[in-house]
């Protein structure tokens, strides 16, 4: 049986291909495939959804969206990401609706996992905060 990932290694392993490879644009294959190589060979279960992570990224300033599905890492570009989140009412509602579990793996914090509510639209594309646009998550 494969161990279960730590908390936040997606989003590091991604930080470092991006990192290693400053103001090169990348489509989904190649970045997915080396993270998915880098967890394996550590002895974790594969990993899923990677591109989601890769697109949280951009959403939080890291990543430049070079067009649809392609992505940089510029060492320059900073981005001030003023994105409103949802207020503690519309989270804990979400949270009720999906169970405690995120809505993509099925795992909840009883499994470890760090879980928060994340929009189906995003902010970044005018999505809002509202409970039908909100879904719960974790970094899978």
């Amino acid at each position: 049986m494969k161990r279960k990932r730590p908390r936040g290694m997606i989003i590091n392993l991604i930080k470092e291909f991006f990192t290693s490879h400053p103001n090169q644009e990348f489509e989904h294959a190649p970045v997915v495939d080396w993270v998915t190589e880098k967890v394996i060979s550590q002895g974790y279960e594969t990993p899923r959804d990677i591109w989601r992570s890769v697109r949280l990224l951009h959403e939080r300033g890291m990543l430049i969206q070079v067009r649809k599905g392609v992505f940089k890492y510029d060492p320059d570009y900073e981005k001030e990401t003023e994105l409103q989140d949802f207020s503690e009412p519309v989270k804990r509602a979400i949270f009720e609706r999906d169970n405690f579990r995120c809505v993509i793996c099925g795992l909840g914090k009883d499994d470890g996992v760090e879980i928060h509510a994340d929009h189906k639209k995003p902010k970044s594309k005018e999505g809002d905060n509202t409970l039908e646009n909100g879904q719960k998550t974790s970094i899978c």
